[in-house]
């Protein structure tokens, strides 16, 4: 039986080659696995992104995704004025079944202002200073509208107001300035009701005159006569 004779370089060749292929293999495996891990992290990146989307699409139809406008944010009257702030929800929604309040959110504990609820206004907790003098229209209500007039405002009118949707939980603020009115100075009475100057007769001037030169020359008389003057 004939064995195979393999030189010394042979066998170092034969060597080199299997580790060169255990060692492409073992590089393809690796390859392999290290593109299955990254097709599991772009599934798993995948999955986590289709759940975030999905509760913000929750959350957004939970709240109906509606927010509350104050389209002047700032306002400015004169007092005695009849002042409305508006507010409105968009998109439109129907508010006459839902609560709205306008309450003063400067002042402490933020007083209401005006309480609309189970359909009708509440008065029961309005500030005193408001009651018979703010107006909500009913009939905007369903169309998203809770407009609220003030009649004849007054500098303690002043400040901010919020439009607030418990239901929806959504608000908005309106600045509001009411302006004293003008009044008139008190630093003297006005020009008409001063009393003109009175114009002095030229005659009255010459007659007087005429009494202090008699009576510069009686003294001078007077004087001469004591001899506390010498003429010539």
């Amino acid at each position: 039986m004939l064995v195979p004779q393999f030189s010394g370089s042979s066998l170092c060749w034969a060597f080199l080659t299997a580790q060169r292929c255990s060692q492409s293999r073992t590089g393809l495996r690796r390859e392999r696995e290290e593109r299955e891990r990254e097709r599991e992290r772009e599934r798993e990146s995948r999955g986590a992104m289709l759940t975030k989307l999905s509760v913000l699409l929750f959350v957004g139809t939970v709240t109906g995704e509606h927010q509350a406008v104050c389209p002047n944010p700032t306002m400015e009257a004169k007092q005695g004025d009849d002042v409305i702030l508006r507010c409105f929800l968009e998109p439109e929604f129907n508010l006459s079944a839902s609560t709205v309040d306008w309450s003063r959110v400067d002042l402490y504990k933020r007083p209401p202002v005006h309480v609309y609820r189970s359909k009708k206004d509440d008065p029961r907790a309005q500030m005193d200073r408001y009651r018979d003098r703010t107006t909500l229209n009913h009939k905007e209500l369903s169309r998203g509208n809770a407009d609220l007039l003030i009649s004849s405002v007054q500098p303690s009118d002043s400040g901010s107001y919020e439009c607030y949707i418990p239901k929806l939980k959504v608000g908005c603020t309106i600045d509001l300035a009411v302006e004293k009115e003008n009044q008139q100075s008190t630093t003297g009475p006005p020009e008409e009701d001063r009393e003109p100057h009175r114009k002095v007769p030229v005659a009255a001037v010459a007659a007087g005159l005429v009494v202090v030169a008699a009576v510069v020359v009686g003294l001078i008389v007077f004087l001469v006569k004591r001899g506390k003057i010498q003429i010539g």
